[in-house]
Parts: C-alpha cells; sequence; structure tokens
C-alpha cells in the first residue's frame, strides 16, 4: 500500500546537503512507524510536480523541508485540496515555520510535527499565486535579485541578506506611482515600496503597527511615504532596531481584497512573494483566502484553527 507521507526537499546544495535529507527522511520513518515517499527536486516546477502527485491523490500529508519560497511554491498546489504540508524549516528566515512555533533543529521539528496535529490557515494571494508570509513592489524585487548575487559570491546565511537590503537602498531612483484600490476605496500612492503582510508572526517580529489585521481576514498593506535614498536607509535602520512606526517610515492600509496598477501602460510588474520574484500582467489583486491551507503545528501551537472548530 502506498504511504500516506511525502518528504519534498532541495537536494541541489551538495552532497552534505544529500545527506543530512536522507537522514530526515529516515528520522521521520521512525517516528511516523511507516515509509515516507523522497520527492527531492531541482527546480520549482519539480515541487510543483512534487506536490501535485500528492494533490493528486486526495489525502496524506506532505513534509516540506526547504525555506518560505520552497513551502510557498507547495502551498500554492495544496491549498484547498484537503492534502495537509508540514514545514520544515531549512532556510534562512523561515518565518511561516517560526510563526507556527516548528523548532528550526531537524530532529527537534520532526519529533514536533509528528506528534502534531492538523489546523487550518488563511494563505495571501497574487493574481492567483499564493503566498504564505508576505508580497512586495518596488526596491524589494531588486533587493532579492541583488540578494541571489551575494549569497552566491558569500553563502547564504542571514548577514548577507541584510547586507543586500543596504547595498540596493544606497542607490537612487526608486519611487514609483501607483494607484491602490482597497475594498472599493482609491489611493494614489508615490512610494519606494508596497509591503503586503499576510504572516503575523513577521509583522509581529518587527513590531509594526497592524500585525492582528490577518488574524481579523484582512491583509496589511504597508508603503514607503519617503522616496529618498538617505530616507529608505534610516526607515531601513529603524525596522532593523524595530523601531519602525506607522505615519513616520511608512503608511499603512488594510483591507480583504487589494487592486494595484499604474498610470503608465507597463508590460508586466514585478512581484517578490515570500523570498520570490514573479512576473503579472496588470492589475496586480491581492486578497485573503480564509481557511484554504490544511497545515500541520506541534500540539503546543496556539497558531491557525482547529479543523474541527473551523468545519
Amino acid at each position: 500500500m502506498d504511504s500516506p507521507f511525502t518528504l519534498i526537499a532541495n537536494e541541489t546544495s551538495g552532497k552534505r546537503d544529500a545527506e543530512r535529507l536522507h537522514a530526515l527522511r529516515r528520522m521521520l520513518q521512525e517516528r511516523l512507524g511507516t515509509e515516507v515517499r523522497y520527492r527531492p527536486f531541482q527546480n520549482a516546477e519539480e515541487i510543483a510536480g512534487a506536490a501535485r502527485e500528492a494533490r493528486e491523490e486526495g489525502k496524506g500529508t506532505v513534509f516540506a523541508a526547504g525555506g518560505d519560497g520552497t513551502l510557498s511554491c507547495i502551498a500554492d498546489v495544496l491549498k484547498g485540496s484537503g492534502v495537509a504540508m508540514a514545514p520544515l524549516p531549512m532556510g534562512t528566515f523561515n518565518f511561516f515555520a517560526r510563526g507556527l512555533d516548528i523548532p528550526e533543529g531537524d530532529e527537534a521539528a520532526v519529533d514536533a510535527l509528528a506528534g502534531g496535529e492538523v489546523r487550518e490557515f488563511p494563505v495571501g494571494e497574487v493574481n492567483g499565486r499564493v503566498f504564505l508570509n508576505n508580497a512586495s513592489l518596488g526596491v524589494y524585487p531588486a533587493i532579492l535579485r541583488a540578494r541571489e548575487t551575494v549569497y552566491k559570491n558569500w553563502g547564504r546565511s542571514r548577514l548577507a541578506a541584510y547586507w543586500s537590503v543596504l547595498k540596493i537602498l544606497a542607490q537612487p531612483g526608486h519611487g514609483m506611482r501607483l494607484t491602490v484600490e482597497v475594498d472599493g476605496q482609491r489611493h494614489d500612492l508615490h512610494t519606494p515600496m508596497v509591503f503586503v503582510g499576510s504572516n503575523p508572526f513577521q509583522l509581529r517580529l518587527f513590531h509594526l503597527d497592524g500585525a492582528e489585521l490577518p488574524e481579523d481576514g484582512k491583509l496589511a498593506f504597508y508603503y514607503g511615504q519617503n522616496v529618498g535614498r538617505f530616507a529608505m536607509l534610516r526607515t531601513a535602520v529603524w525596522l532593523g532596531f524595530k523601531k519602525a512606526r506607522k505615519d513616520r517610515e511608512f503608511g499603512m492600509l488594510a483591507g480583504h481584497e487589494i487592486t494595484v496598477t499604474v498610470p503608465k501602460k507597463s508590460k508586466r510588474l514585478v512581484v517578490a512573494m515570500d523570498g520570490e520574484r514573479f512576473h503579472f500582467d496588470p492589475p496586480v489583486k491581492m486578497r485573503l483566502l480564509d481557511h484554504s491551507l490544511l497545515v500541520v503545528v506541534p500540539k503546543s501551537s496556539h497558531a491557525g484553527t482547529r479543523v474541527e472548530d473551523a468545519a
């Protein structure tokens, strides 16, 4: 009989990481007492393909080993399917898994999830594509592009990620004009960056106003109020020290559905979601999908809605 458990993991980082992932599979099999199918991937298409295989069976649990980008890709496939995702944090920041109180060590994470329970979670969506933590336009997609170059030269680390932020913000010319419609109300903005949050943990981590909005079924829409490079650097410093404030460093809107357009015709808009860059034809439509994703969390976690409570 086929196993109801699948492990999807990135095996592109070399022999050491491959050995780590095989050890992770063995730990899962020992804790669960059954076979766990292993689906390694080399790129985003293979991640989605492996997740589709599990979705088509319509049951079971997908253990997703990776960072926020990997989890987001798998969640995009599994949303609304009845197949649960169990996040195994192996990325740089692991915002989604940390928000569920999942430990970042392999053995501790396996123990927590093997004895965990399934809960329902809302997810953000941009033009039909899921995001778990955030989506952004403007300067942040450029930061991600610079970050990949820094990673190639110096390896993946949180320090390297922070350096890529400073590197891009020190450059001039980041302002953009946008028309934003929030639940039917129009706002015209001139801003260097838009950041839309759906993960309360990440928003609280930086002590941002509006961190409770996703728990109330709304997206938190932040936009920079200063387009000068020195002002943006100052904002980055305040964020780093968790002291950025609404109406000083950024403006904030909130809503169930948000549409972003540009006054001038644009072929495609670059949107960063959970650390990955995507291109969309305008307009960009964002919304929060309630109770759309099943996720395995530690029983001690307060995150999510128990399935029986949401029924």
